[in-house]
């Protein structure tokens, strides 16, 4: 299970790298890139589920162990940004849509928690990265000088 959930904060990890730098440039083909992305990044963990491993990711990670930390801590910056953000804004906006069919006036309550929700996103963020660094260097260091 261990390597199941590494490997799929790598995978989100990768994901979260190249959406952020295709956000970046102005165009719709890097909207549909991204909805690709999306997509292949939804068949990578369905194919990973009945795999249990990706061996193209497990030689990333033991190549590059100090880089595969850093990819990891971005996927689970990834994956906590889909679960408390997505996930309750598509249900917000369904909400939204269906009162607009119906004609009633609906009142957000996702709104309302957009300012915790952003903090604790960048909470996740700086301690995942700390934490990438952690174990990059400083176990290391610890490890090495005998203190454990």
């Amino acid at each position: 299970m261990k390597t199941f959930l590494h490997q799929a904060c790598v995978l989100g990890g990768f994901y979260f790298i190249i959406s952020k730098i295709l956000g970046r440039i102005p165009c719709v083909i890097t909207s549909w890139v991204e909805w690709i992305m999306v997509f292949m990044l939804i068949v990578a963990l369905m194919v990973l589920v009945y795999q249990k491993s990706f061996p193209v990711i497990k030689g990333f990670v033991q190549k590059y162990p100090k880089i595969s930390n850093y990819v990891t801590a971005l996927g689970v910056v990834a994956y906590f940004s889909f679960f408390f953000g997505f996930i309750p804004g598509a249900i917000d906006g369904y909400f939204a849509a269906r009162a607009e069919i119906n004609k009633t006036l609906y009142v957000s309550q996702f709104v309302t928690y957009l300012p915790i929700f952003t903090t604790l996103y960048w909470v996740v963020f700086w301690a995942s990265i700390i934490m990438a660094t952690y174990l990059s260097f400083v176990r290391n260091l610890i490890y090495k000088s005998g203190n454990k």
